[in-house]
Formats: C-alpha cells, sequence, structure tokens
C-alpha cells in the first residue's frame, strides 16, 4: 500500500544514532500536518540502526510513509541531505538531524507562513537548545531580542550572520534546492548549513516564525566540530565562500553584518592571537564605532598582550 504524493518530504540523515533515531522519527509521525513522507539515509552505520528502523516502524515501511536507505559507506553528513533530496517525492523540503525533535505543529506553523506569504521561498521555525545538563538556551533571546515573525532583508542579515541557520527548522521548495544545486559537499561536517542557507538568502526570499517548534539536543558527541580554537579556521573559510558567493550572486553583506562576523570570528580564534588581531582589525575597519564597546577594548587588550599574558593580569 502506498500513499499519494506528500506535500512535504522530510530527510532525516543519520550515523551511528540508533538509540536517538526512533525519537526523531516519532516526532514526525506525532505532526499534526499529515502529508508527509520520511527518508532516513543512514550513512553506513556500524550500529542497529537497521533494526531499529526495519522493527520499529514496519507499518509506515508498508505504508509508505518512511522509506529507509543505508548507504553502501560513508559518505558524510551533507551528502545524504543531496541523496535524500534526490529522492524526494514533495514540493516542499524538511530536514531533521537525527538527534532533534519537532513539536507537533511545527509543520503545520511552516506550511501557513508559506502559504500566507507567497513571496518567500524558505522559512525558518524557532528553535531552543537542550544540553545534556538538563539547561536550556534560546539563541534567539540571546542574540536577536527584538526578532519578530516575518520576512525581508533583516531575516537575509541574521542568516549570512550565520545565527539563524539550523536545518531541523527550515522549511522550503525543492526548487529552490535543486536550482542552487543543494549543498556542498566539501563542507561535509559544519557550517554547511551556513553556507547553503546564505546562498539560499541571496537568490531568494526568505522568513522566520517566531514559535518554538525544534528542539535540538546537545550531547557533547555532534557531528560538528567546535567553532573556537581550531574550529574557527573552518568558520573562516566558510564566509570566504560566503563572500565570494555574496559577488557572485550579486548580493552585497552589509558592514554590520561583515563587523560581526569579524567580531565572532576573532573571539573564537582565541588563543591563536595573531588571527585573533587580523579579525579584529578587519571588524573596527569595517565599523569603527566598535571601538568604544567595552567587549571590543577587552578583546583588544587580550589580542595586543596575548593570551598568557592576558590571563595572568586577569587573575592578579
Amino acid at each position: 500500500m502506498t500513499q499519494m504524493t506528500p506535500d512535504v518530504s522530510v530527510i532525516i540523515p543519520t550515523f551511528n544514532r540508533a538509540h536517538l533515531l526512533s525519537r526523531a522519527i516519532r516526532s514526525v509521525l506525532a505532526q499534526t500536518y499529515r502529508s508527509y513522507e520520511i527518508i532516513v539515509i543512514d550513512d553506513a552505520s556500524p550500529d542497529n540502526t537497521t533494526d531499529v528502523i526495519q522493527n520499529g516502524f514496519k507499518r509506515e515501511i508498508e505504508y509508505g510513509r518512511l522509506r529507509y536507505v543505508k548507504n553502501e559507506a560513508n559518505l558524510e553528513r551533507t551528502r545524504s541531505r543531496n541523496k535524500g533530496v534526490s529522492l524526494a517525492k514533495g514540493k516542499y523540503i524538511a530536514f531533521l538531524d537525527d538527534d532533534d525533535i519537532w513539536l507537533a505543529d511545527h509543520l503545520q506553523t511552516l506550511i501557513n507562513f508559506l502559504d500566507q506569504h507567497q513571496q518567500v521561498s524558505c522559512v525558518f521555525g524557532k528553535f531552543i537548545w537542550l544540553y545534556k545538563d538538563g539547561s536550556v538556551e534560546d539563541k534567539f533571546i540571546r542574540d536577536f531580542p527584538e526578532t519578530r515573525t516575518g520576512s525581508g532583508d533583516r531575516y537575509k542579515d541574521m542568516i549570512f550572520k550565520g545565527r539563524m541557520v539550523a536545518s531541523s527548522c527550515v522549511l522550503l521548495y525543492k526548487s529552490v534546492y535543486e536550482k542552487l544545486n543543494g549543498y556542498r559537499e566539501d563542507l561535509a561536517k559544519v557550517n554547511e548549513d551556513w553556507e547553503f542557507f546564505s546562498r539560499v538568502a541571496m537568490n531568494f526570499d526568505v522568513g522566520y516564525v517566531n514559535n518554538v517548534s525544534c528542539l535540538m539536543y546537545s550531547y557533547g558527541e555532534s557531528l560538528s566540530i567546535p567553532n573556537t580554537g581550531e574550529g574557527a579556521f573552518v568558520g573562516e573559510s566558510v564566509f570566504k565562500i560566503i563572500e565570494e558567493n555574496s559577488m557572485k550572486y550579486h548580493c552585497p553583506i552589509n558592514a554590520e553584518t561583515r563587523s560581526f562576523v569579524y567580531m565572532t570570528l576573532s573571539r573564537n580564534f582565541v588563543p591563536h592571537m595573531a588571527k585573533s588581531r587580523e579579525y579584529l582589525f578587519k571588524a573596527l575597519k569595517v565599523k569603527p564605532v566598535l571601538l568604544v564597546s567595552f567587549a571590543t577594548f577587552g578583546l583588544l587588550l587580550r589580542a595586543m598582550l596575548g593570551e598568557k599574558l592576558y590571563v595572568a593580569l586577569r587573575d592578579l
């Protein structure tokens, strides 16, 4: 038995997360919006993922609501997402990481937004982080306290800053994904969302719904590498790609956004102080008024003294 052509194709890439995958799938099955299919791309997991799917979701597989594909070799997350989209039947694409979950109204909320905003091709829902110690973090409140539901340039700028992008909370047209050739497959483990959705924002209108509909978990076992220290070099390389894309698509990145990213890189590069200084001075060149900020002064002092001397003086 097969279902009618679904509106939404939900792509779940997974690797070695059999203990979490069922929870993610069940959060999709609990959606109030019912016209969807689930495509699980198992990236050659060595654990019991196959058994979990075949024994736990037999009915969904028989009905055609869930398709399970296991890669013969590990392709990494971006290739697995692209593979999932290539198999998708829906006109909309939604992603869900195997350790995250949706609240029951997630799809309905985002579908409603796209129905009401015909010019928008990609919409993000709000997410919160849940940590292993039980703490909760709302990064939108921290970084963008005035953010409201809507669309327009301010949301593009948020994406360019890397502060709204999370694959698990997005819905976009499959045609948009195909026009942009999907995720860059050379960015396999970190910041691939930032690069891809920046490309989306350079070419299409984007929107945001200020209702929490996605819970993202951090267990200290993420596929991503840290953004600080050595990981900052990855963030640097990705933003350079984003800057190149902005020229390619004739979509300039404004000074405020550039200074924000440069300051973030400056902080993240500590203790690589030469790189930290480089991006601090780039930020000040783009936006000199930052010099009057107390946080900038502290970073400048740290950059000038070096991390060890700065810490030694701070702890006196």
